[in-house]
């Protein structure tokens, strides 16, 4: 993990990478991975610093209110069916739901939805990954907050993986990378929480092995096209 620091004119603006999931949200330049994500020079001036840097994440992002209406143009650029995955109920009570299915119903396209319940769990993943084989699906869209985009994530790993691999076993647990060429996750983030929207990294339950473990080895663009980011 990298993460830098920088205090620009009295204010403090604070870089954390994005390889473990992190947001951007505030003092040195501490830099491993820094040549991947974050190239930056800093110099001290009166008690000021000045920086310049680079910073790269391959997230598409639509910030503010009504953004659910981008939902339509980016289920175009995939084919097959949308996977949304949702949690506990509020995303009907505060409206995003309808907004999510509005969008989806305006695509023609056929979408299904799975329900993640308390904290992503595999079992709840590999329910998702028969849906998604089920019924030919090419998005997953996650609605909510971090445990539902990290559910989302681990559902393409899983619909990714060989016939003869298991999801924990082959890669939670041993941290083998994810192939590429898995399904997209598309959120629209519905409370800021724990950065999973921006990052690579995601957390999985196994119940059954009383385990919680995280994983950081997604591909650079199975959750980063598309993304949506919607304030609610």
């Amino acid at each position: 993990m990298w993460r830098a620091e920088v205090d620009w004119g009295g204010a403090n603006m604070f870089a954390a990478g994005c390889v473990d999931g992190d947001v951007l949200a505030t003092v040195n330049i501490s830099a491993a991975g820094e040549d991947k994500l974050f190239s930056g020079k800093h110099q001290h001036n009166k008690g000021v610093t000045h920086a310049r840097f680079h910073f790269h994440n391959p997230v598409k992002i639509y910030f503010g209110k009504g953004q659910a209406c981008h939902i339509a143009q980016e289920v175009e650029r995939v084919e097959g069916a949308v996977l949304v995955v949702y949690g506990g109920g509020s995303i009907k009570r505060n409206g995003a739901y309808d907004d999510v299915m509005a969008a989806l119903a305006g695509t023609g396209r056929k979408s299904s939805s799975c329900r993640r319940y308390a904290e992503p769990a595999i079992g709840q993943a590999l329910e998702g990954v028969r849906l998604v084989k089920e019924h030919g699906v090419g998005l997953i869209l996650a609605v909510g907050g971090g445990s539902v985009i990290d559910c989302a994530k681990f559902i393409s790993l899983g619909s990714g993986i060989g016939d003869d691999e298991d999801l924990w076993d082959d890669y939670i647990e041993t941290g083998k990378p994810a192939p590429e060429g898995l399904i997209p996750v598309g959120v629209v983030l519905t409370t800021a929480a724990t950065g999973s929207e921006m990052g690579d990294a995601a957390v999985l339950t196994n119940w059954e092995r009383n385990r919680k473990l995280g994983y950081t080895s997604f591909p650079a663009d199975a959750q980063g096209s598309p993304c949506w980011i919607q304030a609610t």
